[in-house]
């Protein structure tokens, strides 16, 4: 499945950040760039604008949800969690943000990839849809644009119809008077 994509993990745990970057390398193809830190997300959020966020729920720099508003406010792109454990509370609080799915440690791996992969595959499924929008709305910029052209010149055309029928007239009375 060569999409590339890039995938954002945000996890504090080096060895679990590394170990999901291999593996989501390795099953999606796609480019990963993992960070520990909120702060560390949202700059590379910014400069690399990746397609989809995987973030740890407790971060060393604040919660992994707050992360998700910010970054959801700004753009829409699928998000995903994880976390030791999740209250209610807080489990219904990502899915008012949004959030794809809520994987509680330790989870299963080849869930993890199904959703991403499947998370992926609708990013392209949209950039796809909305390229061919922007196509149909350029189509009809231009069938609009030729529309007024054409009105123009039909104008033009009319005029110039009356302008030959009153000059048909004016010689067909001039000629009707002088006989």
């Amino acid at each position: 499945m060569t999409l590339s994509r890039t995938i954002l993990i945000v996890e504090p745990d080096v060895e679990i950040a590394g170990m999901l970057t291999d593996h989501l390398q390795q099953t999606t193809e796609a480019r990963v760039l993992h960070v520990t830190r909120a702060a560390d997300a949202i700059r590379l959020d910014l400069e690399s604008t990746p397609d989809l966020l995987l973030s740890e729920l407790r971060l060393p720099d604040g919660y992994g949800l707050d992360l998700v508003r910010l970054l959801r406010s700004s753009r829409e792109y699928p998000v995903m969690v994880m976390g030791e454990s999740a209250t209610m509370g807080k489990a219904v609080e990502a899915l008012r943000l949004g959030v794809r799915d809520l994987f509680i440690k330790p989870f299963d791996l080849q869930r993890l990839t199904t959703s991403i992969k499947a998370a992926l595959v609708e990013v392209a499924e949209r950039e796809q849809k909305d390229r061919r929008l922007q196509r149909l709305e350029n189509l009809v910029s231009r069938v609009l644009d030729e529309r007024k052209d054409l009105q123009q010149r039909m104008d033009l055309v009319c005029k110039d119809l009356v302008q030959a029928y009153q000059d048909l007239a004016e010689r067909f009375v001039s000629s009707r008077t002088s006989a």
